[in-house]
């Protein structure tokens, strides 16, 4: 299948990034949780899984405990609470909303000073290990919703765009000391990944 990947390699021995370390607290008035934000350039997202409970989501094990780490896993319809537009509210809090695939690009970009090539079909980049966007690996649900796996290996993160029927994602995968990532992964729709949201403009 096609991808939208980013191909610049980035050497370990890069240090600093331009997003900024700007961190606040967000407080999801549905339930009370609080989790951190960053700035990344001009846009503020989480820093830390979303963990709303609410009918569909789930998390490895069904424990509580993995939850609170590592947050819940919503498959498209869950997340996207029905609707298929671009910049949803969906499953976040008031203020918030899954980002885009170009809303993903946007936040990497900034990370990575810019320097992105794309090119479709090619091995990804990577991303040094202590990256501002704090990666929490919670794996992901199958499709078929019988199992998580890949717990602490591999990372999708929700976007609200599709193509072709597929959901777009953002894959991070743990490897050789580094992160690889590929922006617009395509994934079944009912499988269960992670949320980080967008405070609205």
């Amino acid at each position: 299948m096609t991808k939208l990947v980013l191909t610049l390699l980035v050497f370990m021995t890069i240090v600093g990034f331009t997003a900024s370390e700007q961190s606040s607290i967000l407080t999801d008035s549905r339930d009370g949780k609080e989790y951190k934000t960053m700035k990344i350039g001009t846009m503020t997202i989480m820093a830390e899984n979303l963990n709303y409970e609410t009918e569909g989501a789930t998390c490895f094990r069904n424990s509580e405990d993995f939850c609170n780490k590592y947050g819940r896993l919503y498959d498209y319809a869950t997340a996207m609470d029905g609707s298929e537009e671009e910049y949803t509210q969906g499953i976040c809090p008031d203020g918030w909303h899954i980002p885009s695939s170009e809303e993903w690009v946007y936040i990497v970009q900034n990370i990575q000073r810019g320097r992105l090539v794309y090119k479709e079909g090619s091995p990804a980049c990577r991303l040094l290990p202590d990256n501002p966007l704090r990666l929490k690996f919670a794996g992901n649900k199958s499709a078929s919703g019988d199992k998580v796996f890949l717990v602490g290996k591999r990372g999708l993160y929700m976007s609200s765009s599709t193509k072709d029927g597929y959901w777009t994602v953002a894959t991070f995968v743990r490897k050789n000391g580094g992160y690889e990532l590929t922006i617009e992964s395509k994934q079944n729709l009912k499988t269960g990944i992670s949320c980080r949201c967008v405070k609205n403009d």
